[in-house]
């Protein structure tokens, strides 16, 4: 929340030194026009003003989208999911449902290395006070590699209930 209040307050200090800037070149659009006696407009002050417009049109919109509340996220989250397709929304289904099973099949192969590096380095003959920690890892072990490969299973039957959902009755 500090950060948006630095945003917004950066932004509210660009957007004065825009304007100021757009005041200056309106004084020297008008000197020249009257300098000129209306006959040429140099092409540079116009560009210019208009550019100068068009960065704080862009700064008001940033500095619109920092203040709204803090719901607009999950706001843009869900208009974002609802412009997606079946087969997109599928696709990014598929993509949580691989990234969930890679966390569960490398907690189950850090359990089964866990076992062979404390042996390896001898940890229990090192640090004795360890000793009971790796003991009730020991112990904990085969329940949380069932519990992995449980949710391995439910995840990969989802999967394919879900596929063969959409073979059926198409995207």
């Amino acid at each position: 929340m500090n950060s948006d209040n630095t945003e917004v307050v950066a932004s509210v200090g660009k957007i004065k030194e825009h304007v100021e800037r757009m005041n200056q070149d309106a004084k020297n659009f008008t000197i020249q026009v009257t300098n000129n006696n209306n006959k040429g407009i140099d092409i540079e002050v116009i560009n210019k003003s208009t550019n100068n417009v068009i960065d704080e049109i862009k700064l008001r919109d940033k500095m619109d989208s920092i203040s709204k509340p803090n719901g607009n996220s999950l706001n843009g989250i869900f208009s974002l999911l609802d412009s997606y397709n079946t087969c997109q929304l599928g696709a990014l289904g598929h993509i949580f449902a691989c990234i969930f099973i890679f966390g569960c099949v490398s907690y189950i192969a850090i359990a089964f290395y866990g076992d062979y590096l404390i042996n390896y380095y001898k940890l229990e003959e090192k640090y004795p006070w360890l000793v009971k920690w790796i003991r009730l890892r020991r112990k904990l072990m085969h329940y949380y590699i069932g519990f992995n490969i449980f949710l391995i299973i439910v995840i990969l039957l989802f999967i394919i209930y879900v596929n063969l959902i959409v073979l059926k009755y198409g995207g």
